[in-house]
């Protein structure tokens, strides 16, 4: 059973972050959508008293992540297939829209997340594997492989990225003049800046909690330009600080079949 609803979330949430993003209404709702999409092929829809699982259906293998594309408001997955599918992520219903051009592997795990600026979708292994990818063609762009930069603390040390979201990446909003791509390592429990989000790696600092192999990460941005970082271990959902790289626990939601994946974003009035 899951323990907590997003309305309880939020007011975690706020607590932790000082962040304001519910309507003032007489009964107030959430301003926005959290997401969860477990190692089956299963969403976890974070959105009422008891949060909703809905199976995704029409896909060919197994989802690895899943992120809300700016440009057209659309839920995205990326499948072990290689496959790109929109997904709805109220009834579940996926449609595949194309396959990669080359191979992802990614490793043990796998995070995606679009970037706001060039509307490509990033796509990083655990295997130090980095692709840009186009959603619309299905061309998969290759790029230096993840690794620390000389003079990190972490400098030599092979990363194990399991996540990765952008900031300032907010549906409906004008293309953003710049943004930051930020990454879990969790064998080394930190938050890292992918920066050029071609391959450097500089450490942020430590979550402070041991983060699972299997995890999923992303960054909302409100209506004000603010980024607020989530994140999702085991069964877990945390907030990221992303000056500290130091991780708020905010509820346990236990679920068959691990979390992989997070997908976060506002609601539309």
């Amino acid at each position: 059973m899951m323990q907590l609803s997003l309305s309880k979330i939020v007011t975690a949430i706020a607590v932790a972050t000082s962040l304001s993003l519910v309507h003032t209404q007489s009964h107030a709702t959430p301003a926005f959508t959290i997401i969860g999409l477990t190692s089956n092929n299963v969403l976890v829809r974070f959105g009422s008293e008891q949060p909703t699982r809905i199976v995704v259906s029409g896909i060919d293998g197994n989802l690895q992540c899943i992120d809300f594309r700016p440009a057209n408001g659309l839920l995205y997955g990326l499948t072990d297939t290689d496959k790109i599918y929109t997904i709805n992520p109220k009834t579940g219903s996926a449609k595949l829209q194309k396959t990669l051009s080359t191979s992802f592997n990614g490793g043990f795990q796998s995070g995606c997340d679009f970037n706001p600026v060039l509307d490509r979708l990033r796509v990083v292994g655990s295997n130090q594997q980095n692709f840009s990818v186009n959603v619309d063609d299905g061309t998969a762009t290759s790029q230096t492989a993840l690794a620390y930069i000389a003079g990190d603390p972490n400098f030599g040390i092979e990363p194990n990225i399991t996540a990765g979201a952008y900031t300032n990446s907010r549906i409906g909003a004008s293309t953003p003049a710049s943004t930051q791509l930020f990454d879990i390592d969790y064998d080394r429990d930190v938050l890292v800046l992918q920066d050029p989000p071609n391959g450097t790696l500089t450490t942020v600092g430590a979550l402070g909690v041991n983060f699972a192999p299997i995890a999923g990460m992303d960054i909302l941005t409100d209506t004000n330009g603010r980024n607020f970082a989530f994140a999702i271990s085991g069964s877990t959902l945390y907030s990221i600080n992303l000056s500290t790289g130091a991780a708020a626990k905010l509820g346990n939601f236990p679920t068959r079949g691990g979390f992989v994946g997070l997908a976060v974003n506002l609601r539309r009035r």
